[in-house]
């Protein structure tokens, strides 16, 4: 949630022709296949090659990063990570860029705070991050997904057997969707997770003192304050921006951080100051204002109370089971991050006792099925597995009369086949055709 920018007329009649010209057939491509002038021995000897040269990059991106986050403020850290990974401008035309085109993604800053919370407390050195530092946790990050694709390629000499055949699907299937988190528009998820759970709520309530609506209404609330804060912060830098004159930029930006006018004008009788471009003197201050990103991602609960308009115990206690503290992780195995992340489940870090911090709020909504299971389940597993089955048959009862309203439909249809009786789900009858 960014910045609007004004397309120009004629790009978006360009862009709307080249559109229109589109054709709607799909269109196949061959691939070229790096192998295909190999032998079978050869082409074993290079796939274990790169399984082996990938297995080192990964040792080593992992090392990297596991320096950096001791060295460095890890909250910080996270913090620009998400900011300048995981926003994106949006404007007239909706958005700017397209996620499959972005160099970072979601799953690396997953991956990353997993990281931090591995480590002991009482070894990070909380150093500033500046944005050398940024660059490099940036580019280990993406050399630590890419490499760890590659070294778990299947380079066994049976790759024609059954067994290999469906490893390396698996594999397949794994690298194609360890980018993919949603599962429906992020109306039709909150739609959905409302309906399901709602039942529930009453339950809950008198269980844990808050209930399943309570929930998903944070975290919603978590999303609306975080594209806030960074539409804000963009704002206000654009501001600066236009200013275009070296020592009133200064001065705006003490004014901005809530520094005194005497330390804006120390700064300006220096000599960086006086060497410094606008442009140069404009980016060295948003790397400063970095180091107190962190604030964009920190929320009380009295906070989130008083926005929620719930009790202060009530919301303490959503944030305490979707949350971990610093050093929840150190003993669980880096080999199972990437396929089974814990905070999937619990994306919240608790600082102190009365702070909490959260740059992923929308992972929430990405695995909320199973997020909000866990709570249920520990209540009512029966009640939640007859939920879902009834929820199903009921949801698309609903849909299918609302698309065919003149239609026929039947629910829990029995019927014979010999002397067996089976059920079927739904029918709907349309002219000469029943859909089953």
């Amino acid at each position: 949630k960014k910045l609007k920018k004004t397309r120009k007329p004629s790009t978006l009649k360009k862009r709307q022709t080249d559109q229109n010209s589109l054709s709607l057939n799909p269109v196949f491509q061959m691939l070229p296949n790096p192998f295909a002038e190999l032998n079978d021995e050869r082409r074993m000897q290079v796939i274990r090659e790169l399984a082996e040269n990938s297995e080192r990059k990964y040792q080593e991106a992992l090392t990297k990063i596991r320096q950096i986050l001791v060295n460095y403020d890890p909250i910080s850290m996270l913090s620009i990570l998400a900011s300048y990974g995981l926003t994106v401008s949006v404007g007239n035309n909706g958005i700017q860029d397209k996620d499959c085109e972005r160099e970072f993604h979601q799953f690396q800053l997953e991956i990353c705070q997993a990281l931090v919370l591995q480590v002991d407390p009482e070894i990070f050195q909380y150093q500033p991050v500046t944005p050398d530092i940024v660059q490099e946790i940036w580019t280990a990050l993406s050399d630590l997904m890419s490499a760890g694709h590659f070294r778990e390629i299947e380079h066994t000499n049976d790759f024609l057997s059954k067994e290999s055949a469906i490893k390396q699907v698996q594999h397949m299937v794994r690298g194609n969707t360890q980018l993919v988190r949603n599962w429906g528009y992020f109306s039709q998820v909150k739609t959905i997770s409302h309906e399901l759970y709602g039942d529930f709520d009453g339950l809950l309530g008198k269980s844990n003192g808050f209930s399943c609506s309570n929930v998903i209404a944070l975290f919603q609330l978590l999303i609306n304050e975080i594209e806030l804060a960074n539409t804000n912060r963009l704002l206000s830098f654009r501001d600066l921006y236009k200013l275009k004159d070296k020592a009133e930029l200064v001065i705006k930006y003490h004014e901005l951080i809530g520094a005194s006018p005497g330390t804006a004008e120390q700064f300006i009788k220096t000599e960086n100051f006086r060497l410094m471009s606008f442009k140069e003197l404009f980016f060295m201050l948003m790397s400063h204002y970095d180091l107190r990103l962190h604030k964009l991602y920190e929320f009380s609960p009295k906070y989130l109370a008083d926005k929620l308009e719930i009790d202060v115990t009530a919301t303490r206690g959503i944030l305490d089971f979707f949350s971990y503290k610093l050093g929840a992780l150190k003993g669980d195995e880096t080999e199972y991050l990437h396929l089974s992340n814990p905070i999937w489940l619990r994306p919240i870090i608790q600082i102190e006792d009365e702070k909490y911090f959260c740059a992923l709020p929308q992972v929430f909504f990405s695995f909320v099925l199973p997020s909000v299971d866990r709570l249920v389940e520990n209540i009512d597993p029966t009640a939640l597995s007859k939920r879902r089955a009834c929820y199903l048959e009921e949801k698309i009862v609903k849909i299918i009369n609302r698309r065919f309203p003149e239609a026929n439909t039947v629910s829990q249809l029995k019927w014979k086949l010999g002397n067996v009786e089976y059920e079927t789900d739904l029918i709907t009858f349309i002219d000469s055709h029943a859909i089953i």
